[in-house]
Order: C-alpha cells, then sequence, then structure tokens
C-alpha cells in the first residue's frame, strides 16, 4: 500500500509541475450516469474543447462534502452517506441537485454541460433533461446523450435508426457552446 501513496505523490508531483492546458475553445462539464467509458471525454477534446469539472455519479460528488473528524466517527460516515451529494434516485432532493449542478458550472465558468446518460436509466432521464433546461434558463448551453452501458461513445448507437454517432452530436452542441 505505501508503494502506491509514494507513487501517487510523485504523479502528483509532476502533474502540479505540468504547464495548463491554454489552447482550448470551449470549457466544458460532463455530467450524469456513471463515467465508465473515457471516450466522451476524447471526443470533447479532440474537438479542441477541455472538460473542467464533473457531476457524474462516480465522480467529483464524491469528493465533497467531507466527513466531519470530530464527534461520532460511525455516525459522521453515516451522515456524510446519507446526506452529500444527491444522486437521481433521492425523491424530493431536485432543488439539491438543481444548486449543486449551478454552483459547479459557474465556479468552472463553463460554457457548456454534456450530460450523459445511459439508456433505460429512468432516473437521469428526467433529472438530465429538466438539469439541461435549467442550465439553458441561466445561459448555459446543455446537451443530454444516451448511450448503452459500456458502450463505446463513438460508435454507432442504433444503425438502423440513422442516429447520429455522439462525436457527431458533441461537435454540433459546440457550435451553441464555445468561447
Amino acid at each position: 500500500m505505501l508503494r502506491y501513496v509514494k507513487m501517487l505523490k510523485e504523479a502528483l508531483k509532476e502533474i502540479e509541475q505540468r504547464e495548463g492546458i491554454s489552447e482550448y475553445r470551449a470549457r466544458v462539464m460532463v455530467a450524469g450516469s456513471i463515467g465508465d467509458r473515457s471516450d466522451l471525454i476524447e471526443i470533447i477534446e479532440d474537438l479542441g474543447r477541455v472538460v473542467v469539472t464533473d457531476a457524474l455519479c462516480t465522480g467529483t460528488r464524491w469528493f465533497m462534502n467531507k466527513v466531519k473528524e470530530n464527534g461520532d466517527p460511525f455516525e459522521n460516515i453515516a451522515r456524510r452517506y446519507y446526506q452529500h451529494n444527491p444522486y437521481p434516485r433521492m425523491i424530493g432532493e431536485y432543488e439539491r441537485k438543481r444548486k449543486m449542478i449551478l454552483e459547479l458550472a459557474k465556479k468552472y465558468d463553463v460554457d457548456g454541460v454534456i450530460f450523459q446518460r445511459i439508456a433505460f436509466c429512468d432516473y437521469h432521464a428526467v433529472d438530465s433533461v429538466l438539469l439541461a433546461k435549467e442550465l439553458e434558463d441561466e445561459g448555459i448551453p446543455a446537451i443530454v446523450l444516451e448511450r448503452v452501458f459500456a458502450d463505446r461513445c463513438r460508435e454507432v448507437q442504433n444503425e438502423s435508426s440513422g442516429v447520429p454517432r455522439n462525436d457527431r452530436k458533441v461537435g454540433a452542441f459546440f457550435m451553441c457552446a464555445s468561447r
């Protein structure tokens, strides 16, 4: 375990010494279902944009609102688990979700938000559309992409229907969301 901590510290040191990305055409937030595939990020970066934050099920939200260190540790862990940034499955929490997404978008000065949701994830099917509309109302372009679980974003989702590939959809979206 200590070997991995050492490797992580070395990696962080190297990352801190790198020059930041300065040549980009838009700052993007990726949101929605779990981020089980990295090719959506590759598509965004191949189009000259940069992902500056996320609001994915398995992303940044897990590192927000740390566990309190004073008091009963078990109670604090339970509170953090049950009261952390809400997921779509959490009924009655839409306002907190909306607030979190808007705060992230403003904090990271995003030019657009790409919601990606896994097909048949009914929770994200509703929330992503509502949140995209809320962002649009705030002047932040947003799009909702549907994909198959663990499917590559660049692949055709449904060849027989002629539905455009997600890389083309993202490219068309960036016509609205650029600096």
